[in-house]
């Protein structure tokens, strides 16, 4: 059965990667008496389990994510 993230797990991810910045991370986040607290985050994370619950191929992000980044310093270093 595949998991939905909800909008504001996400965002508490994003900030706590942020916040530490680090660009590619796994964070274990639980949802307790309404408010959501983050429990660890990894910077060598395993998503096998991730991409098993919710269906993202986490690989794939990953890979664009740093492309993107390439492109977009080889861009900035050409004028």
């Amino acid at each position: 059965e595949k998991v939905e993230l909800a909008p504001e797990a996400i965002e508490i991810c994003e900030r706590a990667a942020t916040t530490q910045s680090i660009e590619v991370a796994g964070i274990d986040i639980v949802k307790y008496n309404g408010t959501w607290y983050v429990l660890e985050i990894n910077t060598s994370p395993m998503f096998k389990q991730f991409e098993k619950k919710t269906g993202v191929n986490v690989a794939r992000h990953i890979i664009q994510y740093v492309k993107e980044k390439v492109e977009s310093a080889q861009s900035s270093a050409n004028g």
